[in-house]
């Protein structure tokens, strides 16, 4: 199964590099903005992952505000008769990848689950 990329706020060189180094690998890429919000977009482009370019790409609050002030962040949802009810967590993940190649990020997209089942 193919992976999409939205290919967002990057310099041109480097979405051109990017989506050279990627394309053909089993990935569908689109190419947009966020405009400033990443959910939005990535919704829009139906896209699996957004690949973006951030002064400082290891602090959350610099990549996505809005995800980091969701981070850590628990909600119990009840049924109006409290019939049942569940708890929702989100969960941001922040992991280094080693090799900046077309392997080397595809590994760590499989490997991080970004595939869609």
């Amino acid at each position: 199964m193919s992976l999409t990329l939205l290919l967002a706020d990057l310099p041109r060189l480097l979405e051109d590099i990017v989506g050279s180094v990627l394309e053909g690998a089993d990935v569908v890429l689109i190419r947009g903005r966020t405009d400033g919000d990443l959910a939005k977009a990535a919704r829009a482009a139906g896209a699996d992952v957004v690949v973006v370019s951030r002064p400082d790409p290891a602090d959350l609050a610099c990549v996505d505000p809005a995800m980091a002030r969701l981070a850590g962040l628990t909600v119990l949802a009840m049924a109006p008769e409290a019939q049942t009810a569940c708890l929702h967590r989100c969960h941001c993940q922040t992991v280094r990848v080693g090799e900046v190649s077309a392997t080397g990020v595809l590994t760590a997209l499989r490997a991080a689950d970004a595939v869609p089942v």
